[in-house]
């Protein structure tokens, strides 16, 4: 057995194991507890099939809570570890794989390699390292956490699911009632057995706090999201864990919907005034009725107060808006940046756009053609704009309209600026333009107009820019006649067939005359 004085590898193997392109500290000081009660050293880690990744039991072999040490020990990040550092890229850290070879300034190994440098952090994880993979975690310590204890949350966005939000559950269980031979609810009601596709059960994690207390004296930075953790009490219990135990120091980092500040009792920024050093990502896709309709459950008057309060509260938060950009706010999303640019709630720089990839019927690249020279145009002017504005130290008066514009340099409010939304905008117009469409994307749509049905909405009403894809709205089922037929022709049970599967060219009943 190696030791803190024997370890297992010299400084110099070390150094050539750093460079072997598969290696990655977060496999040996990061922690992601996901809301399924699984666990992985990051959040895209075995990304494709979260039923490789070990379950967290409520009680070990002697009934007590498990250890985290010991959960972080198991043989599946054994055998992970074992091939990063031999230089063998497992199939667990295959997202990274792929962006090292087509995005290598997006590789989510990176940042981890980056943090590890700065906090010094590479020859502990060296001297920790036991001959049967494990870590010595009274050598090297947790530098990261992403936690995430359970689906709570308020809004039940398009492109989301009940495996992130609770208030998706009931509104799923009726959804699910249409598929063919449904898993019956039994099973899939334990986390265990958790499929995407299915309704997901809310509940707690397995975790507790607890669990994490002995790491949380020595921990480095702390990423919360959810479900929607301002409304989480874990959330609420760690950070006073930290103030307790005077751990301000350490760097929080968030992704919300930031619909709301305070939950019960809590009121998250008298906690953030605490923390020096915060970054909050906001979840916002749009703005005003189409913000509304992308994030149900979200009042835009409400979220316009939040960013107010902030800005004038806690003016030492990093804050910028992490818009996931698909076919919905294709259009808005230029307006959205603007106004709040000339609101003086951002920088322009605090923008950075995420590509919707899923569900696939939203994603950019399936526009057609003419949707798409609009949008490159509009997306041209808008980095002329954004270049434009970033001339400057300060907003000029034409960024003025909000009590807070002007007051903010464009360089960063005392901090480094976040993102480069030109940039941003040019990754959405390439993908946009350059990645094959799905053939059958707007046979798709069947469970999005099942939700405008369910939740009263009208999604050209709210997107008239799309006013000539109406025929999407139907045409999932035309396909199991042949025939042209409005919505209103349209029957549930035609819906019910689509979502078991059956062909969609399939011969039209004998009673329908092809054409009429």
């Amino acid at each position: 057995m190696t030791t803190d004085t024997d370890p297992l590898y010299t400084k110099e193997e070390w150094k050539e194991i750093e460079k072997n392109g598969a290696y990655c500290p977060a496999l040996f000081t990061s922690l992601y507890l996901n809301p399924q009660s699984r666990m992985s050293s990051c959040c895209v880690m075995d990304e494709n099939n979260n039923g490789n990744l070990p379950f967290i039991p409520l009680k070990d072999e002697n009934g007590e809570e498990p250890k985290l040490s010991d959960l972080l020990n198991q043989d599946y990040f054994k055998k992970v570890r074992k091939d990063a550092l031999q230089g063998i890229k497992n199939p667990a850290c295959t997202h990274c794989w792929k962006q090292q070879a087509n995005f290598p300034d997006k590789e989510y190994r990176r940042g981890f390699i980056t943090k590890s440098r700065e906090f010094k952090t590479s020859d502990e994880i060296r001297r920790s390292i036991r001959e049967d993979m494990s870590v010595d975690y009274s050598i090297a310590k947790l530098e990261h956490m992403d936690v995430r204890f359970s689906t709570l949350c308020n809004l039940r966005c398009r492109s989301c699911s009940g495996a992130f939000s609770s208030s998706w559950y009931k509104e799923e269980v009726e959804f699910y009632k249409l598929h063919h031979n449904p898993v019956p609810r039994e099973v899939w009601s334990k986390p265990e057995n958790f499929e995407h596709g299915q309704p997901f059960l809310p509940g707690n994690h397995s975790l507790s706090v607890e669990s994490l207390k002995p790491h949380l004296p020595c921990i480095k930075r702390i990423y919360f999201a959810g479900g929607e953790p301002t409304m989480m009490k874990e959330h609420y219990e760690i950070l006073q864990f930290l103030i307790d135990n005077d751990r301000t120091d350490v760097m929080l980092t968030y992704n919300i919907n930031f619909s709301q500040l305070t939950s019960g009792k809590y009121d998250v920024i008298e906690y953030w005034k605490k923390f020096p050093n915060i970054q909050i990502g906001a979840s916002l896709d749009g703005s005003h009725e189409k913000a509304e309709y992308i994030r149900k459950g979200l009042v835009w008057s409400e979220v316009e107060k939040n960013i107010i309060r902030l800005r004038k509260e806690c003016p030492h938060v990093g804050f910028y808006l992490s818009p996931t950009t698909g076919i919905m706010n294709a259009y808005n999303i230029v307006d959205f940046h603007k106004e709040w640019v000339r609101k003086g709630y951002i920088n322009v720089d605090e923008f950075m756009i995420n590509i919707l990839y899923g569900p696939e019927y939203y994603n950019v690249k399936n526009l057609p053609l003419h949707h798409k020279e609009k949008l490159t145009v509009l997306y041209d002017e808008h980095i002329k704009w954004i270049d434009e504005t970033r001339k400057g130290t300060n907003f000029s008066e034409e960024f003025g309209e909000g009590d807070y514009a002007g007051t903010y340099p464009s360089d960063g409010r005392g901090h480094t600026t976040w993102g480069n939304s030109a940039v941003d905008f040019e990754n959405l117009k390439n993908v946009m333009n350059n990645t094959p469409q799905d053939p059958e994307w707007d046979r798709l749509y069947w469970k999005h107009f099942w939700l405008d049905e369910s939740r009263k909405e009208d999604f050209f009403e709210i997107f008239p820019e799309y006013e000539d894809l109406r025929y999407i709205k139907g045409l999932g089922c035309k396909s199991f006649h042949g025939v042209q037929e409005t919505w209103d022709d349209i029957y549930m049970d035609h819906l019910i067939r689509l979502s078991r599967g059956l062909d969609r060219y399939r011969e039209p009943p004998e009673e329908i005359e092809i054409g009429s």
